[in-house]
C-alpha cells in the first residue's frame, strides 16, 4: 500500500468515529488551549459553556508517531485536521504532542453539522445475533460508518442511527415507531435511557438486524431503504393519517392515471367503484415493469423490481442519498411478461396521440419533483420519533 493511500484510509478511520464521540464539557486546560488558539475568538464562542470536548480514539503507533513528530503521523493528521473542517464545520481538533492524545472541541453554537449525530453498534458483533454474516463485521467497519455519513449529507434532518446485535432483540425487526415504555421492554432501561437521550430533535432509527434484505448487505442505502419499511410499518399498525400514507396514496394514483391516459391499462373497479389511489394488484405486472424501466437507481437498472411497494422504498432511500427523486420518461413501447424465445409475451404501448406529446414527455418527471415534496413531509414528520427496524 502507497504512503499517501495508507494516510487517505487511516484519517476516513478518524473521521468515522466522529458521530460516535461522547462529548463533555471542556476541562479547564482545554478551555485554556481553547484560548490560546484563539479559537473563542475566531469563533465567537466567549464562555466555556459554549464548548464541549471528547477524545479520538488514536491507535497506539499513530500515538508514539505524534510523539516522536514522526513525519508520517503529522501529516495523516494534518490531512484529518483539513477533512475534520469541511465536513464538521464548529470542529476542532486539539493535538497534545507530548502525550500523543488528540482532542476533538465543539462549538456548540455552531449549528451546520453532518447530519448523522449518532452511529451506535449495541452488542458484541463478534458474537451470535440478529445481525447475520458480512453484516457482523460490516455495520461496525469505519469505512461502512463514513459511507453512511457521506450518504445522509443531502438531508438537511439529523440522523441518529443504533443497531442491536442483543441476543432477542432481532423479533422486534419492521416494529416501527415506539414510545419509552416499548423500548425498554425491548432493550431495558440502560440502553432505552441512551436511545431516548438526544432523540427530540433528531430521527432516531434502530436497526435489529437485517432480515428483510438478508442477503444485501447493510450499506446505506439498504439502511435508508429499511427506514422506509419502518414508518410503513407504523401507518400499518395505527391506521390513522399519516405523510406516508399521502405520500403513497399520491405516487399511485399518480402512476394509475399514467397507465389509464397513456397506455390505456385501466384500473381495478370494485362494484362500480374506482380506487384510483391506491396499488391494483391486478397491475403488479404493469407496475414492474413500468417502475424498472422509469428508475434510475441500481434495481430498476438491473429489472430488480418485482414488488411494487418496493420501487418506492427505492425512491425514500434515493432521496435521502441524493436529495432528488429521478425518474426517466415514460416509455413508448414496453415489452414485459414470460419471454418465449426470448420474447415478451406483454407489451406497455402508450397511445398514438401521446407518443409525442410533451406531458407525456414530463409526467414522470413531475412525479419525481412531488415525491421530493412528499418525501420531506415523511422526514419532517418524523423527528422527535424512535423507530425500531
Amino acid at each position: 500500500m502507497r504512503a499517501n493511500e495508507f494516510i487517505t484510509e487511516s484519517v476516513s478511520y478518524y473521521i468515522s468515529q466522529i458521530p460516535a464521540l461522547q462529548w463533555k464539557p471542556v476541562s479547564r486546560s482545554v478551555w485554556m488551549t481553547i484560548q490560546d488558539e484563539g479559537l473563542d475568538e475566531e469563533q465567537d464562542a466567549f464562555d466555556p459553556e459554549n464548548w464541549s470536548m471528547a477524545t479520538l480514539q488514536v491507535t497506539p503507533d499513530d500515538a508514539t508517531g505524534l510523539k516522536s513528530f514522526d513525519d508520517d503521523a503529522v501529516n495523516k493528521f494534518n490531512s484529518f485536521d483539513i477533512e475534520l473542517k469541511d465536513r464538521y464545520p464548529g470542529l476542532v481538533d486539539l493535538i497534545d504532542y507530548d502525550r500523543g492524545v488528540v482532542i476533538i472541541v465543539k462549538n456548540n453554537l455552531m449549528v451546520n453539522e453532518a447530519p448523522l449525530q449518532s452511529y451506535d453498534t449495541m452488542g458484541d458483533f463478534n458474537k451470535p445475533g440478529p445481525f447475520k454474516g458480512p453484516d457482523k463485521k460490516l455495520v461496525p467497519h469505519p469505512t461502512n460508518i463514513l459511507k453512511t455519513q457521506r450518504f445522509l449529507e443531502q438531508t438537511p434532518y439529523d440522523f441518529r442511527l443504533f443497531f442491536s446485535n442483543i441476543s432477542g432483540t432481532g423479533k422486534y425487526s419492521e416494529y416501527g415507531p415506539v414510545d419509552a415504555a416499548k423500548l425498554q421492554e425491548i432493550f431495558g432501561d440502560e440502553i432505552a435511557q441512551k436511545i431516548i437521550a438526544g432523540s427530540e430533535d433528531a430521527i432516531t432509527v434502530v436497526f435489529v438486524g437485517n432480515a428483510g434484505d438478508s442477503k444485501v448487505p447493510m450499506t446505506p442505502w439498504i439502511m435508508s431503504h429499511r427506514f422506509g419499511h419502518a414508518i410503513q410499518a407504523g401507518v400499518r399498525k395505527n391506521r390513522q393519517w399519516s405523510t406516508w400514507g399521502e405520500a403513497e396514496k399520491h405516487f399511485f394514483s399518480q402512476v394509475n392515471s399514467m397507465l389509464e391516459e397513456y397506455y390505456g391499462k385501466a384500473t381495478q373497479r370494485r362494484g362500480g367503484f374506482q380506487s384510483a389511489s391506491t396499488m391494483q394488484n391486478d397491475l403488479t405486472p404493469e407496475y414492474n415493469a413500468l417502475f424498472n424501466a422509469i428508475g434510475t437507481q441500481r434495481s430498476s437498472r438491473n429489472n430488480e423490481i418485482r414488488r411494487p411497494y418496493e420501487f418506492l422504498y427505492e425512491l425514500f432511500a434515493q432521496y435521502l442519498g441524493t436529495g432528488k427523486v429521478t425518474l426517466k420518461p415514460l416509455p413508448t413501447n414496453l415489452g414485459y411478461g414470460r419471454k418465449v424465445w426470448g420474447n415478451p409475451t406483454r407489451y406497455l404501448n402508450m397511445k398514438p396521440e401521446y407518443r409525442n406529446n410533451e406531458d407525456a414527455k414530463e409526467a414522470a418527471e413531475i412525479l419525481g419533483r412531488d415525491m421530493e415534496y412528499m418525501f420531506d413531509d415523511v422526514l419532517s414528520s418524523s423527528v422527535g420519533k424512535i423507530f425500531v427496524m
